[in-house]
């Protein structure tokens, strides 16, 4: 407050009314920009590519003409835990790391009824973290890049044996880093690169895709390493700057 209505009591008030409007237009376009993220958010994740729900529907449809129709309930049964977890993450930004490990959970029974070596899936999250908030969507096309590049060969043959996904999660030092790892005919790294910072065909849009999204979340903050091993170790790793909007207090509807 200002006492006195002088030079530099006048002066003061301008100060003082400038700090206000400031701190109102900075509130603004920060307000702006979480919706401009949002908005990017939203406009990417409609952008991942349904074939699979095709695939898996044409398949039903196969085992029930071929007279296996437990096989077939089984699959229907799994679609439709898939598609609820689906419908019941479409509302938010974020999901929970448990749901979003389910969600993808789900995504591989589908997978393993249409394929003759099922594959085996692990995680290692610490449990403290289960209820952590994640991206939406983010762990099932990473883990169908996995399987359409990594154990499918150009012939149908069979490539792995025991085809094998491994997905970790954990914070380190305010970062949260998220890793895929397969033993599947390994990573082109340069291919990989290439399609996540440079424009591709609509049909490699995956990485890409999952990438920009994490990236509007976290705030341009996000790096992606590859390393591969073919047959024993492949692995993409995403890393993640928290922040205080994406600290482990955030909400999840």
């Amino acid at each position: 407050p200002v006492e006195y209505r002088d030079e530099i009591g006048l002066l003061s008030n301008s100060f003082r009314e400038m700090g206000l409007l400031i701190r109102q237009q900075l509130s603004c376009i920060k307000k702006d920009d979480q919706l401009r993220h949002e908005a990017e958010i939203n406009a990417l994740t409609h952008q991942i590519n349904p074939h699979f729900l095709y695939n898996t529907l044409e398949c039903i449809h196969l085992e029930i003409l071929g007279g296996s129709p437990t096989n077939a309930a089984l699959m229907v049964e799994s679609l439709g835990d898939f598609l609820r977890l689906s419908l019941h993450a479409t509302a938010n930004r974020t999901t929970s790391i448990a749901d979003e490990l389910k969600h993808t959970e789900k995504y591989i029974d589908l997978i393993n009824h249409r394929t003759r070596e099922p594959i085996e899936f692990v995680t290692l999250v610490s449990p403290d973290l289960l209820q952590y908030p994640i991206v939406r969507f983010i762990l099932q096309p990473c883990v169908e890049n996995c399987i359409k590049h990594a154990f499918d060969s150009e012939n149908g043959e069979i490539l792995i044996l025991h085809p094998f996904i491994c997905i970790s999660i954990a914070v380190e030092n305010s970062k949260l880093v998220i890793s895929i790892e397969d033993n599947g005919k390994g990573i082109d790294t340069e291919a990989a690169l290439a399609a996540i910072f440079h424009t591709q065909s609509s049909s490699k849009v995956g990485l890409k895709n999952i990438y920009e999204r994490l990236n509007a979340y976290y705030e341009g903050t996000v790096k992606v390493e590859f390393s591969s091993i073919p047959f024993h170790k492949n692995i993409i790793t995403f890393i993640c700057t928290l922040s205080d909007t994406t600290a482990h207090t955030d909400q999840i509807s």
